[in-house]
């Protein structure tokens, strides 16, 4: 964790995974206007068998998105 200077741990969440930041930015493309835009990100953490069992396989979650 750079940002914190800390080693990655089992409290740390994996959000992505790559080479470099390239790989993993969280926007691509252009944004167009007054340079006051604020992103809103939101992370939902879900233990694996609570997801299992609300989404099975995942598809039906994917769906949902």
């Amino acid at each position: 964790d750079p940002t914190n200077a800390l080693r990655p741990d089992l409290e740390h969440i994996t959000l992505g995974w790559g080479r470099d930041f390239s790989d993993i930015t969280p926007m691509r493309g252009v944004l167009l206007g007054g340079g006051e835009h604020e992103p809103e990100i939101a992370v939902t953490v879900v233990p694996e068998e609570e997801f299992a069992s609300l989404y099975g396989d995942g598809e039906t979650y994917l769906e949902e998105l």
